[in-house]
Order: C-alpha cells, then structure tokens, then sequence
C-alpha cells in the first residue's frame, strides 16, 4: 500500500464498529409501525415491520418474538395477542435494537400495546362510517321492505362456530313448527382472510333465491369482530338488494355491519329469534283478521236476517190485504180466463176438422190421379208389347226364309246338283283323277260316272279365249 492511499477498514471492522454503537443504546424502547407481513414458526414469530407515508413505505425493518418472550406478552396482554399479530395491523411494539455483523439490523420484541391497535382500528371505523355517510349507503338497506314471513334464507357464518349452530338450532327447533330453507354461505369470521371471504360470498348470492341474509357470528374482542368494520364488508352488505339481518355477538359497540344492515340484533339465537318472531307475528294478525273479519261477518248475517225477517212479515200481510182487497177482480178474471180458454178450444177443435176434411179430400184426389195414370202407363205397355212381339215375329220369319232358301235340297230343286268323289265333296283338297268313279246327286236323280280326263280350269278357260279369237 503507498504512503497517499486513504486508510481502509474492512467489513467486519465496519459492522463490528456499528454493532458497538447499537449495543450501545443498551435499553428497549417503543415503536409503532405497521405489521407488513407476519410468519409463525417452531413456536417464533418473524415480522416485517413498514411505515407508510400515503401508500409510499418510508422505512422497514425485521423483527421477531421468540417463543418464549410470546408466551410472556400473551400472559400479560390476554390472547388477543394472535389477533394483533396479522398482516396489515397497526401496533405500538416495545423492542431491542440488535445488530449482527452477518444478518444485519434487527428488532426483539417483547411487549405489545393493545390500546394503540384498538385506537388505530377505532379511527380506521370512523374513518369508514364517514365514508359510507358521503356515499349515502349508511341507511340504503332500511329503504328495503322485511318480508313478512322470511323462509328462505341466506346465511353467512362459519359452518363450525357455536353462534351458527345456535342459529339452527333456534330457528329449525321451534315451537310454532315453522319450516325454513337455510343455505349457509361459509365463511371465516375473523383474521386476515375473513372481510374479503365475506364479501366474495355476499357476491355469490343469488337474491331471486333468498327473502333475507343474516351474517351470524359468536362473541368475540373487538380485534376478533374487526373484519365487520370493514368498509368492502359494510359496502357489500349495503349494496345488498336484499334485507340483511346481523347477529353478530357482541354487548358493547356495534360494528359498521350492523350500522349498514336493515336490523341488527345482539347475538345469533337473537336473530332467530327475530325471524321467528316475523312469522309469529303474521301468524297472530292473520288469526286477528279471520276473528275480525268472522265477528263482523256475523253481524252482517244477523243484521240482514232480522231485515229478511221483517220484510218477509210486511210482504204476507200485504199480500194478504191485496187478496182480500182485490178478491172480486180475481174472481171476474177467473171467469174470463175460463171462458176465453172455452172458446180457444172449440176454435182450435174447429179448425182441426177442417183439416181433417181438406186432408181427406187431397188423399182421394191423390189416390184417382195416380190411378189414371197407371191405367195409361197399362195401356202405353201393353201396346209396346204387341209392337214389339209383331217385330220379332217379322224378324223370325225373315230369317225362316233366308235358311229356307239356302237349303241344298232347294238349291237342287231349282237344278243345281253336287259331285261326290269317295262320299266327299270335290275341292282343291279331294281333287279327282282320270279313272276314278264319280257321284252326281240333283233333286230328282243320281248319276254314276267315271273320270276321262282332268284339266286345269284356267287352261281350259285361256283355250277357250283363244279358241273365239281364232273365229
């Protein structure tokens, strides 16, 4: 090294040098900061520690509780401790500075204010219910109509927890017999988890299916109930179309849930009990109405049957006082009746045998017409027939005739004969031959002979023609 380069110390000289001067500090002190991410292990709990300005972190450090220091705080500040150990947690801290030449910089806790926590929360609650007054969503759920008898019912709640089973319990096991449609929507209802669970499940229901939600939850610290003072929690809940009902155990202040919900009731066996009382309630003005609605009716019958009564005495006695008083006109209107019915009558048998008298007339009209007109339609049959059998007869006897006339015998009578070769006419099949013995049969006689010669008819014919050419 020359005599002009600058001294140089080396890391660990450095860090040493700085873990002197913290050691130095050699006394606790409290802090505040926010809890930027937190982890458990083997009993220890590893912190890392921010402070914000806005939403720009403006310094960080690591820190840590050993398990047996826990034990301590959890001894002195109850079991909140867990509670106040989550993400996001704002906490006053009394911690030890350490520094160590390879892991650096860290803090020891070993106590915890819950009083500051609970102050911070307080004016982040505060903050919150401002918030929701400016966007006028404070009361939006009291603007919804209860239903008056709510059955089906959308539940938002931890399956395992005590005010749920509570919650059941009541409301299945009561002593009306009312039956209800429960659907539980599970939630955790505290730690880091819970707000943003119980909005997604809010986000699930379909409010076509329910009449009511009610968010049920057991007793707890004001840490455990932390997540219903939530600003998405209480802005889901009043955005709800529904009527939100909150059970939410606790005796003292009541959460920003219950500010937005459109009822809130100290614990869930009281919500139940609030539905059940809905349905008793309706039940009670039902029965309230029928004993109305039947006195009156009662009355009403009463009241016109006395009417019907005095009526019914005021028309006999004036009917009787009309009879008697109009007792001479009936008696005129009897006879007449009785003598227009006589008169009608023998109309009516009048004008039947007239009826009577003209039908039989159109019958013996009817029955001479139609005989006339058989005896013609006799007459016009009988004179077709001889037509037509003298006709026939013509006809007959033209054809006697006809075969007469073609009759061998007759043909032979008039000199005609026929030629019998072997029995058998002569033809172009049964052609004779010189030497053989012919037949000749005519009317009168029979000739025997013998054949000299056969020609051709058309050889004879064509000498012939030739032979009157030569003369």
């Amino acid at each position: 090294m020359s005599g002009n380069s600058p001294k140089a110390y080396s890391l660990l000289q450095l860090n040493t040098s700085i873990q002197k001067v913290i050691d130095g500090i050699g006394k606790s002190i409290w802090i505040t900061a926010e809890i930027a991410s937190s982890q458990k292990r083997n009993g220890h709990v590893y912190l890392e520690l921010v402070q914000k300005d806005h939403t720009q972190i403006v310094a960080k450090a690591r820190a840590m509780i050993w398990a047996s220091q826990l034990s301590v705080i959890k001894t002195d500040r109850g079991h909140d401790t867990d509670q106040l150990l989550s993400t996001g947690t704002k906490v006053m801290i009394k911690v030890t500075v350490t520094y160590h030449t390879v892991h650096g910089l860290s803090l020891q806790v070993y106590d915890i204010d819950p009083a500051y926590t609970v102050g911070e929360l307080e004016l982040k609650r505060r903050q919150t219910i401002e918030r929701l007054q400016k966007e006028q969503l404070i009361d939006r759920q009291s603007y919804l109509r209860m239903p008056l008898v709510p059955q089906k019912i959308a539940v938002i709640s931890s399956e395992n927890a005590s005010g749920y089973a509570d919650f059941v319990n009541q409301l299945v096991n009561n002593a009306y017999g009312y039956h209800y449609q429960l659907t539980l929507f599970p939630v955790s209802v505290q730690g880091e988890k819970a707000s943003k669970e119980i909005v997604s499940r809010i986000a699930e229901i379909d409010c076509n299916n329910f009449d009511i939600m009610v968010i049920i939850r057991g007793g707890g610290s004001k840490l455990d109930l932390q997540p219903f003072d939530e600003y998405d929690v209480a802005h889901a809940i009043a955005q709800l179309p529904l009527p939100v009902i909150t059970g939410i155990g606790h005796h003292t202040d009541e959460c920003v849930a219950d500010m937005v919900a459109h009822t809130a009731v100290k614990t869930p066996t009281a919500a139940a009990e609030l539905i059940l009382r809905l349905a008793s309630n309706f039940e009670a003005a039902m029965e309230e109405g029928y004993q109305q609605v039947s006195k009156l009716a009662l009355q009403i019958i009463l009241t016109q049957q006395d009417r019907i009564n005095s009526i019914s005495q005021r028309i006999g006695q004036l009917a009787k006082e009309s009879v008697n008083k109009n007792k001479g006109e009936l008696d005129q209107l009897f006879l007449s009746l009785k003598l227009n019915a006589k008169y009608l009558l023998d109309k009516k048998v009048e004008e039947l045998n007239q009826i009577q008298h003209s039908v039989r007339l159109n019958a013996k009209h009817i029955t001479e017409k139609q005989s006339e007109e058989l005896t013609l339609l006799l007459q016009s049959f009988k004179q077709q027939t001889k037509y037509l059998f003298e006709r026939k007869n013509e006809e007959l006897n033209t054809l006697e005739w006809k075969i007469q006339t073609l009759d061998p015998l007759e043909l032979m009578r008039k000199g005609y004969s026929i030629t019998l070769l072997d029995g058998k006419p002569i033809n172009a099949e049964n052609t004779p031959k010189a030497g053989d013995k012919l037949k000749t049969i005519h009317h009168d006689f029979e000739i025997e002979s013998t054949v000299d010669e056969v020609r051709d008819t058309n050889l004879a014919q064509a000498e012939t023609e030739e032979t009157w050419k030569k003369k």
